[in-house]
């Protein structure tokens, strides 16, 4: 039976993120995406100006009519949400279609280079914070992380030099695993620069068994969607029963290629990454590492 995961996140007509990569990467890992949209955008939110249209209404009805069909997800996946109401419907969807093997993956998407998105309030974050510590694995890059463990952002910045930078960050992630948080993965983690060297970022697994960490050429540009893209192939890989490592370095190969390409080709940061080419890296992992594989 082909897995299924249900995805909580927005729609954007322009620059590739949430739910326009996260469909494309996930099936082609196999996995069917049942999604249910948490707003819909002209463009996203990193544009000087776009319209969203809020779905807040319309959430409750998926575990209306999915329960009339018994539908049973193996997975459940969240992203941007644009109400505190919004969580409310999740996590009742979450405890009506959760069982001992539910995958809960919750990327928690609210803030970005030391700061909260515009359109969030504090309110909001303190609802996605407690939502990401009932998920199994949480992915969020270094702003969000702080926002979650309470660490300073500027603080944590500040000791890149110091000898136990990611030591400390290991410490406080391990302090926020517990009976149903067994994963955390800190993105875009920058690391010290050597003269000469270039800029590397640090994706880091902190669980239960220790920590591990895969860094990335930082290649001098931001693009909106690649946290999208980063969680949307660990849930998937996960959901197929591949190891977090091997989840992890697959995510990291696929980001880096698609950032490496849209630098070379000029595109702009607000568009997102041109990833489409590189599909078949996915697809390939597919019929190599999980089809006919034992992983």
């Amino acid at each position: 039976m082909q897995k299924k995961v249900a995805v909580f996140n927005d729609i954007s007509g322009l620059g590739r993120c949430s739910l326009s990569v996260l469909m494309p990467v996930i099936s082609a890992l196999g996995v069917h995406v049942c999604p249910i949209p948490t707003a819909v955008l002209t463009n996203q939110t990193g544009y000087d100006s776009y319209y969203i249209c809020d779905c807040t209404e319309n959430i409750p009805h998926y575990a209306e009519e999915w329960k009339k069909i018994n539908f049973v997800p193996d997975g459940i996946y969240t992203g941007f949400f644009s109400s505190t109401q919004q969580i409310d419907s999740t996590e009742r969807f979450i405890a009506d279609f959760r069982n001992s093997d539910t995958l809960v993956v919750v990327d928690p998407i609210m803030a970005d280079h030391g700061r909260i998105y515009d359109t969030f309030s504090l309110a909001l974050c303190e609802r996605i914070k407690k939502l990401a510590l009932k998920s199994n694995i949480t992915t969020p890059n270094l702003t969000e992380f702080s926002i979650i463990s309470g660490m300073d952002y500027n603080e944590i910045i500040g000791m890149q030099n110091d000898p136990d930078y990611i030591d400390r960050i290991c410490g406080a992630g391990k302090r926020l695993l517990n009976d149903s948080l067994k994963t955390i993965i800190v993105t875009g983690i920058p690391m010290p620069v050597s003269k000469g060297q270039e800029q590397k970022l640090c994706n880091l697994v902190i669980n239960e068994n220790g920590s591990f960490s895969a860094e990335n050429v930082a290649f001098g540009s931001y693009y909106s969607g690649t946290g999208d893209i980063f969680s949307s192939i660990i849930c998937g890989c996960l959901l197929q029963g591949c190891n977090i490592e091997m989840s992890v370095d697959l995510a990291v190969d696929f980001i880096s290629k698609a950032i490496e390409g849209s630098c070379k080709n000029g595109v702009p940061g607000n568009s997102g990454t041109e990833f489409e080419p590189h599909l078949g890296i996915l697809t390939d992992f597919y019929r190599k590492e999980i089809l006919h594989h034992d992983i």
